[in-house]
């Protein structure tokens, strides 16, 4: 049996793939992609969760949890499981079966009192799902009145409460058959169905549940795997679903290519909090990432050429040499991009091989960081796979600029904790060393094909790239941006970030691992002098010039009035680190965790073999001085690079 459902008041039949339902190849419905899917389902939903509920198959899913009904159902169709095709009858009767929902026995008076501005077969459909408001927030009650026309039986059941009110939107009622109507139910004029009423309404009423939540997002085909929450106004799990915590993912603007929307509907007029959640991988909760702002809703009339809350996904690309030029700029090597907002963390991404963006959970790593040093190595990213991220915008009609501008910043290491805190309590820091993310072009042109600076449009990122890979040591990932194709429809922007700058940390600590902060420090550079403080964490931060080398001397004092207490020289020296797959990348790193590898000469000799043996040995891995696989992996994670 086929499952029927409407969708713009046309008849669908949604079929199992085993279905012995006969089914016509032409009217057989195809989506090319899967945010086509979504909104049919979505707009199915609407007309009739309870028929897709039993299609189904899953118990453990309310028919009201509609997020959940439209993943499951939208998978189904889109991996075959399911088919659609339109129903050839074209009848707007309804119901599960594959005969003519017309034929459906309905109260005849009933039918009588529907509007006669509606089509025979639309009042049809109307009556024979007159229940249905009651049950799954369907049918308005207010569909059900024909005015003047109305039957005594119908204006009996208006009287009894059976039907509901009658919306002044429609038409006005005739009560001289002196049939008293309740006095919530007193007589109306016609009025313009997007002003309110003024009529005091009872509790959980369909009038009250006329306002919508809207929050936009740019480009085309949103990104299924970020979700938009509000959250509940009470915490009694039974309170009714337009009181309880939702979650929608965004569909296709219905009308303009350059938008999508997650949207909201039959809400009370009460405003909300908005969050972005991202699903986990494994068995954690989800992450949610809290918008900080409080929006309230919309008459579910209101249309905007662009709404009041806008999110923008933007693809973070990056600069391969140190003249941030477009034309030199590649894809994302594996990292961590890091997304700064009113001045704070608030998501860490890292970088897969494959460009997959998945998410740290930054808060709970925040709420659990005790201060011990390389504690930081352990966070994770647990967040569903991404491909763009998704960006605050516009909140509340502001845009987020200034102090609340969004930054971005790349590294191809996990940044230390101590560091994130020094950037977030040093705003000039940060601004140095994150890129100021201007998605303004949004508003002025829908599109980012002219957009400036380090922003640009992912039709045509890459596409133009040009330089010497030998003159620069550097190995293209993505040649002419191949690896977006499948992503230059969608319309975002991308960000093109520098290389981050050369820089010497140093983190001063005693004999027993414990920071020395607030210690005087004061380093020549070969010539160049530099007297510093070590901060909170014990660190200093000295930003180096194009091929300088820290080659001189450093003395540390327990307290400025007093001569230096800890004296030697040091010597650094910049160049680009060698991949940990070849020897000289091994050495060189063993080297500086301080295991002797000797010279950094590329030959895996007799020092190289005892130092990855004391490397395999320190950290619990398989002892054969041989650095394989598993040895590099570690060796990367424990060096960050």
């Amino acid at each position: 049996m086929a499952t029927s459902v409407f969708v713009d008041t046309v008849r669908y039949d949604v079929v199992g793939l085993h279905d012995n339902t006969q089914t016509d190849d032409e009217q057989m419905v195809t989506f090319h992609h899967r945010a086509d899917i979504e909104t049919f389902v979505e707009k199915a939903i609407e007309t009739d969760s309870s028929e897709l509920h039993q299609l189904a198959g899953d118990p453990t899913i309310s028919p009201f949890d509609t997020a959940a009904l439209l993943e499951i159902i939208s998978t189904q169709i889109e991996n075959g499981a399911l088919r659609v095709q339109r129903n050839a009858s074209g009848s707007l009767g309804g119901g599960s079966g594959g005969g003519d929902g017309s034929s459906a026995p309905v109260n005849q008076e009933l039918l009588n009192g529907i509007s006669d501005r509606y089509s025979p077969d639309m009042k049809h459909f109307i009556a024979s799902h007159k229940t249905n408001h009651e049950q799954f927030g369907g049918i308005k009650s207010e569909f059900l009145t024909q005015g003047k026309a109305a039957s005594a039986a119908h204006m009996t059941a208006l009287s009894n409460g059976v039907i509901g009110l009658a919306n002044n939107a429609n038409a006005s009622i005739d009560t001289s058959n002196d049939t008293p109507l309740p006095a919530r139910a007193s007589s109306t004029t016609p009025t313009s169905s997007s002003t309110p009423s003024q009529t005091p309404l009872p509790p959980n009423t369909q009038q009250e549940l006329r306002y919508k939540i809207v929050v936009e997002i740019a480009g085309h085909h949103p990104c299924a795997k970020q979700l938009i929450e509000i959250n509940a106004l009470s915490t009694d799990k039974s309170a009714p679903r337009e009181q309880q915590a939702q979650q929608n993912r965004g569909v296709n603007h219905n009308r303009d290519n350059h938008r999508g929307i997650v949207e909201f509907k039959k809400l009370p007029n009460t405003s909300r909090d908005l969050a972005i959640v991202i699903p986990t991988t494994g068995y954690g909760a989800n992450i949610r990432l809290p918008l900080n702002t409080t929006v309230a809703p919309n008459d579910n009339q209101t249309e905007k050429a662009e709404w009041d809350n806008v999110l923008v996904p933007v693809k973070p690309l990056a600069y391969v040499t140190k003249e941030n030029q477009k034309q030199q700029a590649d894809v994302l090597k594996p990292g961590w991009i890091y997304l700064f907002w009113r001045g704070k963390l608030w998501r860490e991404l890292e970088v897969k091989k494959n460009q997959a963006l998945r998410d740290v959970n930054v808060e709970y790593y925040r709420r659990n960081w005790n201060g011990d040093f390389g504690q930081e190595a352990e966070r994770e990213a647990e967040g569903h796979w991404q491909t763009a991220v998704w960006v605050p915008y516009k909140l509340n009609g502001e845009i987020q600029s200034g102090n609340n501008a969004p930054l971005m910043m790349y590294s191809e290491s996990q940044l230390d904790w101590p560091y994130v805190e020094s950037l977030e309590a040093d705003n000039a820091k940060l601004q140095e060393a994150a890129s100021k993310l201007d998605l303004t072009a949004y508003s002025q042109d829908n599109h980012f094909k002219n957009a400036s600076g380090d922003m640009g449009s992912i039709e045509d990122a890459l596409l133009d790239q040009y330089f010497d890979p030998e003159e620069h040591e550097y190995q293209v990932v993505s040649e002419k941006g191949k690896d977006l194709r499948g992503y230059r429809d969608t319309l975002v922007p991308v960000v093109y970030l520098p290389v981050a700058k050369n820089k010497f940390i140093l983190c001063v600590q005693d004999p027993a691992g414990k920071k020395l902060r607030n210690r005087k420090i004061s380093i020549d550079l070969g010539g160049r002098n530099v007297e510093t403080v070590t901060d909170v964490n014990g660190m200093i931060e000295i930003s180096l010039e194009d091929d300088e080398t820290v080659n001189g001397s450093f003395a540390l004092f327990d307290s400025p009035a007093i001569p230096a207490t800890h004296q030697g020289k040091i010597s650094i020296s910049q160049g680009v680190l060698a991949d940990v797959s070849t020897v000289k990348g091994q050495q060189t790193r063993l080297n500086n965790l301080g295991f002797n590898a000797g010279i950094v000469d590329g030959v895996n000799g007799q020092k190289t073999k005892s130092a990855t043996t004391g490397f395999q040995q320190e950290n619990g891995l398989g002892v054969d001085g041989i650095c394989g696989p598993k040895s590099q992996a570690k060796l990367k994670k424990v060096y960050k690079q």
